[in-house]
């Protein structure tokens, strides 16, 4: 569950967005915590710098890559929307985890009910790539569960289970396209991968599992975070 506060009514990619950002562990690199400590430790000095300083670790570059995604992204969100009969979802709205340290901007989010007993949704988060080449687009193309992902692009895979993990989900949507792909007379292609968290695969929860450990290392993450930021306010 998703507590309308908790989303920010930004632009996407604006100062304004990156402003509030700063300091903050976001989904799209959220693959930094996961494995050995030197990774992680790195990611973790870059936010700990915007923290004390005010100031981004490193410059938002636009290459050929990003503005295709950006010119695409939303292309493919709205045909899966269309396609699927999908009626209710907002695009790109920065979102804050349950602790303010972490944050996702999914490429949409699939608003699923409305809660009364709270001001908030049941939501399902939805990540699109829009490859630039045919190989990293088929590749991506052909696999068929959350794991191959994870094989093949383990950032992409964890950015999607952090961004189902901060909108309180159990589920969300991996979508790749291309749009120079043309079947059956319909120009641009995608494919799209469920992440259902508590899905049973031979008696057994494989995602939910995954969860369970990325948030475990949020956790250390958080704690070690917190302790570079206080060794270093100290000698002040």
């Amino acid at each position: 569950m998703l507590l309308k506060s908790r989303i920010y009514s930004l632009d996407p990619y604006t100062e304004y967005w990156h402003q509030a950002k700063l300091g903050k562990l976001s989904s799209s690199e959220i693959h930094n915590v996961i494995g050995d400590g030197k990774g992680m430790l790195s990611y973790l000095y870059r936010k700990v710098g915007e923290e004390l300083t005010g100031v981004p670790a490193k410059n938002e570059i636009q290459t050929e890559a990003t503005i295709n995604g950006h010119v695409f992204e939303p292309v493919a969100l709205r045909e899966y929307m269309k396609d699927n009969k999908i009626e209710f979802f907002v695009e790109s709205k920065l979102i804050q985890g349950d602790n303010d340290r972490f944050c996702s901007t999914p490429d949409g989010l699939i608003i699923k009910a409305q809660r009364t007993d709270v001001d908030g949704w049941d939501v399902w988060p939805v990540e699109v790539k829009c490859p630039l080449t045919y190989e990293a687009f088929i590749s991506l193309y052909l696999c068929e569960t959350p794991f191959d992902i994870l094989k093949l692009k383990k950032e992409y895979f964890w950015q999607l289970m952090d961004q189902i993990d901060n909108c309180g989900s159990l589920q969300g949507v991996f979508i790749v396209y291309h749009p120079d792909f043309e079947i059956k007379g319909k120009r641009g292609l995608y494919k799209a991968i469920n992440f259902r968290i508590m899905q049973d695969v031979g008696g057994t929860f494989p995602l939910k599992y995954e969860l369970d450990v990325l948030r475990a290392r949020k956790k250390i993450a958080l704690q070690k975070f917190e302790e570079i930021k206080t060794r270093i306010t100290t000698t002040l």
